[in-house]
């Protein structure tokens, strides 16, 4: 439970960026043209790496 409460934003982003990424998807094969996969295959995985770099940040300045 300490970790839902914890992390309940990144979850909450995670599964917001989860549920729009088949619409991505779409979006970025009619902007090509064709069938294909791209950098779009990364779109869910945003929350984590802004939590990462976040986070990152703080032990930075908080190392101070």
């Amino acid at each position: 439970m300490n970790f839902l409460k914890r992390y309940k934003w990144l979850l909450i982003f995670s599964c917001f960026f989860a549920v729009l990424t088949p619409g991505v998807f779409e979006y970025a094969d009619k902007e090509r043209g064709y069938d294909a996969t791209g950098g779009e295959i990364f779109f869910p995985f945003i929350p984590l790496v802004v939590w990462m770099v976040i986070k990152s940040m703080n032990e930075v300045f908080d190392n101070d």
